[in-house]
């Protein structure tokens, strides 16, 4: 395959063993890099066997995370086997050749064997070689270990390597089984060969900037696929996982298999990357290890347990594909300046084309794109041409609003995309400000109560413990143990900075108060500016399974006036432990209409509920008027189908003023229900339902299931569950959509022909179509009169197509016809699906694009074409597998229901 001249003189190179290296083409590599001795390449591993004859002459002293001031030492060969497919010397007459052969070789040591001869990588010793070998410059990372969950100190460490622009290289893991007994590809020590599987990329392979590195193998036929173990999801390129020989720590040679061993090729292939062109930053040679790497024939798969509703794409698999030692070095790569004109709303942009070692290609004259991203909301894509290597030229940014994260990247304008290698992106941005605590991070007696607030108005918080899993900050943080949160803002989908707290907790000493200063009754509050007074807890009276709590009105006046604007908790929950099924909550008039005066509003906080209430969410009339709040809780759900599973109680709410109930708010309420864990198998078909009594059936209302909490904003008061909706339809068991099709229908967007059947392959209407935009964006009442006289008053979906009429969502065929009963074609429902994007979005989702280069664009109606582009630049549309888009083309209920599910996380963002 390799057209090189440069033939290493290693045995197991000659003999064909290495195939790895010969299919990938890394002699040209070898043969196009002639000085590759001044680079360092770090292998994060058990360590490295000093004596190895085909090591030695590369190896630096390194460092021993473990057991700092000892030599890296290796005592379970994992290491010595990586370094030595990394950066064994080549073309020495002895053993294997490295894929950088003759770079440095610096062994950190974060791993061994126990007494029970069981690995023992700690991920504190990962992250501390990781900034080790960043401290001490290396040019190149790799790690061939993975772990299934996410650690803060691992990203930490990670990002501060690539913020020294150090190129990490990862293995993705090998949890999976793509293949069974009797397939080709089967690997033979899998342990449960009886269903297809896979497993997700594991840390720190799947965090943003690291270079993910999958396994093939190859089949009796030379043939390359999916090696049976290779984990998938987020994969920057593959490379020989099976069969690969490399150094052994007894001092000889041996094979091994795993992703593992296909990581330190590719580190490899990154070290001689930097080697040539030193001013290389880590994203370049990230871009250039995935745009250079060479497409595979695919082997597919079939019978895919798909417990997660997750189907698999070619990049999921394979990255960009096989990483490819030629075309790293031959493949021109764009380099992009960027420059932002006064006013924000458009950049001067110049993009060369450069050979590897930097150089302009002025005899280059092709068509490539540059793309504007504005982080989760649109993306524009512009069509240009380089003349003799280069392009300048003004690029729109369109700023809107106060806060706005823009990227600007050029890349390939062909179908195939595999001309140019991107450039690295320039980003402009103002974020949102990020979140600030009421109480500095810092040691504290006895309990805290932290309040979260951005100074950017309209901005969400959310929070985290682990690093990875968020939720909505809708209440003051109780720290009672030693406690370590990320907070972030979120505003028009643009994310601030996160921002780390960490409290270290004394106990309280006997008889005394909590921390903050404040009075008896209460935890303890912080002090300083927005300090949230602590949680009450007197007042409380338990009998049987009620109770009732009559916070002191006195103490919560002080609060009150202690702390103007804050959130005043009330703490709701069960003394004995025991099951409530009532909790009846009284404030004093006064209290509601102090709390009103200072903007301030009450969090009730039980086991399994929390409300947040603000002050104006209704009148009260008077001092002498009370407030109660009356939760009953229940574990029957009249009119559940019986495919709904039940993950939480029934909470049916009540707020009375005085003997008047209160029917509707005039600020939303914002309501968290905790659910239990185990009783949820999918979350994206979880949420909170409400009871709709007169029609006997529960109506998904929204919110979005993470870590044993969901929370809505009501409106008013009703009877709410968390549930598992999982409806399905007979005739969707095998089909493509049907995840997609699930999870719709678990929102009631998407409903089935009949009770049992979908109809997936059936044409959608443009009556049908109308009415799932409708649904999907929860669209207010629209007129009672239509103009259409081919829509009947009784019509399924007259109330459906009022509304989308009414927020200009859809159009007739003329001033008095609809065709209802017409198939939607795929460029009217471009049309629709951009004005849908608009409603939401505004202005900025009508900003313009040149149309995509679809084969067919010329039969894309003039009405449609921008809608069209806009669409596909969103990801919302997508073009057939020969490069048309087929404007003219029906579509089917599956492709309306998969595009308003893509519409729903856009405008979810």
């Amino acid at each position: 395959m390799t057209s090189s001249i440069y033939q290493p003189n290693d045995p197991y190179y000659v003999n064909g063993s290495q195939w790895g290296l010969s299919v990938t083409e890394m002699t040209y590599a070898w043969e196009r890099v002639q000085d590759r001795f001044s680079i360092r390449i770090a292998i994060v591993d058990s360590g490295v066997n000093p004596n190895h004859p085909d090591l030695a002459g590369s190896l630096e002293a390194g460092y021993n995370a473990l057991d700092e001031g000892q030599p890296p030492v290796d005592d379970a060969g994992h290491g010595t086997m990586v370094a030595g497919i990394a950066a064994a010397v080549t073309n020495n007459g002895i053993g294997v050749a490295g894929a950088a052969g003759g770079a440095r070789i610096v062994p950190v040591k974060v791993g061994k064997k126990d007494a029970n001869n069981k690995d023992y990588i700690p991920s504190s010793a990962v992250a501390q070689g990781i900034r080790w070998a960043a401290d001490n410059k290396v040019d190149v990372i790799n790690i061939s270990l993975g772990m299934p969950q996410n650690s803060q100190m691992l990203k930490e460490a990670v990002d501060y390597a690539l913020a020294r622009n150090v190129v990490i290289v990862a293995a993705a893991g090998n949890e999976s089984n793509h293949w069974l007994f009797g397939d080709p590809a089967d690997f033979p020590t899998r342990e449960d060969n009886s269903y297809r599987k896979f497993a997700r990329t594991a840390y720190p392979a799947r965090y943003e900037g690291v270079v993910s590195v999958g396994s093939v193998t190859r089949l009796a036929n030379s043939t390359l696929t999916i090696a049976d173990f290779s984990n998938i999801g987020k994969i920057t390129t593959v490379a020989q996982g099976t069969g690969v020989y490399s150094t052994a720590l007894s001092g000889g040679y041996a094979s091994g298999a795993g992703t593992s061993y296909s990581s330190p090729m590719v580190a490899g292939l990154a070290a001689l990357l930097k080697a040539q062109n030193k001013n290389l930053s880590s994203q370049d040679v990230h871009h250039i290890l995935y745009d250079s790497s060479q497409k595979l024939d695919v082997l597919p798969l079939s019978g895919y347990y798909l417990g997660t509703y997750y189907v698999p794409k070619y990049q999921d698999y394979y990255g960009g594909g096989l990483m490819n030692g030629k075309r790293a070095f031959t493949m021109p790569r764009l380099r992009m300046t960027a420059a932002p004109e006064p006013g924000g709303r458009q950049a001067t942009v110049t993009v060369r084309a450069e050979d590897d070692k930097g150089a302009l290609l002025r005899g280059l004259s092709s068509e490539i794109t540059v793309t504007v991203d504005h982080s989760a909301r649109y993306k524009l894509n512009r069509t240009v041409s380089l003349v003799n290597g280069e392009w300048s030229g003004p690029v729109e940014l369109s700023v809107t609003g106060d806060v706005y994260d823009f990227t600007i990247q050029a890349n390939d304008a062909s179908s195939s995309g595999n001309e140019f290698i991107e450039s690295g992106a320039a980003r402009f941005f103002k974020l949102p400000d990020r979140p600030k605590a009421s109480i500095a991070s810092g040691t504290y007696t006895g309990p805290q109560t932290v309040t979260l607030s951005s100074a950017t108005p309209g901005a969400r918080i959310y929070i985290s413990y682990d690093g990875e899993n968020s939720y909505e900050h809708a209440e003051p943080l109780t720290i009672s143990s030693n406690t370590t949160f990320y907070a972030a803002a979120m505003k028009n989908g643009v994310w601030s900075e996160t921002a780390k707290y960490s409290y270290t907790i004394q106990p309280a000493p006997a008889g005394g108060g909590g921390g903050g200063g404040s009075s008896g009754c209460c935890a303890g509050g912080g002090g300083g500016w927005g300090g949230a007074p602590a949680a009450t807890s007197d007042g409380k009276s338990e009998s049987g399974s009620v109770l009732s709590v009559k916070p002191d009105k006195a103490k919560l006046l002080e609060q009150l006036a202690a702390a103007k604007g804050a959130l005043v908790t009330i703490d709701a929950s069960a003394r004995s432990g025991s099951a409530l099924k009532q909790i009846i909550v009284e404030l004093p008039g006064e209290v509601w209409l102090k709390a009103a005066e200072t903007g301030s509003a009450f969090v009730v906080r039980t086991d399994q509920a929390s409300l947040t209430i603000p002050s104006d969410a209704f009148a009260v009339e008077s001092a002498a008027t009370p407030v109660k709040l009356t939760v009953n809780m229940s574990q029957e759900a009249p009119g559940k189908p019986s495919y709904a599973g039940l993950a939480s109680p029934v909470f049916d709410f009540t707020l009375q003023a005085g003997d008047r109930k209160i029917e509707a708010f005039d600020k939303s309420v914002t309501v968290l229900l905790r659910y239990d864990l185990a009783k949820i198998g999918d979350a994206a078909k979880t949420g909170i339902y409400v009871y709709n009594a007169p029609a006997g059936r529960w109506e998904y209302i929204g919110g979005k299931a993470e870590n044993g909490a969901i929370q809505v904003r009501l409106s008013h008061f009703s009877s709410y569950a968390v549930m598992e909706w999982n409806r399905t339809f007979d005739d969707i068991a095998a089909h493509w959509a049907k995840a997609t099709i699930e999870r719709m229908a678990a929102k009631q967007i998407a409903d089935g022909m009949t009770e049992t059947a979908f109809a997936p392959e059936a044409t959608m209407t443009r009556a049908q179509f109308a009415a799932l935009l409708a649904r999907t964006l929860k669209l207010p009442s629209g007129a009672k009169e239509l103009p259409f006289k081919d829509v009947p008053q009784d019509a399924w979906y007259h109330d459906a197509l009022a509304q989308a009429l009414a927020a200009k969502l859809v159009s007739g065929i003329s001033d008095t016809a609809f065709a209802p009963e017409a198939p939607v074609t795929r460029e009217q429902m471009a049309i629709m699906l951009m004005n849908a994007y608009g409603y939401v979005r505004g202005a900025e989702s009508q900003l313009s694009t040149n149309a995509p280069a679809f084969t067919d664009r010329d039969a894309v109606g003039d009405w449609a074409k921008d809608s069209v582009g806009r669409a596909a630049g969103l990801g919302l549309l997508e073009g057939n597998p020969d490069g048309s888009f087929g404007p003219k083309r029906h579509a089917t209920r599956a492709q309306a229901v998969t595009v308003l599910h893509r519409l729903l996380n856009h405008i979810e963002k």
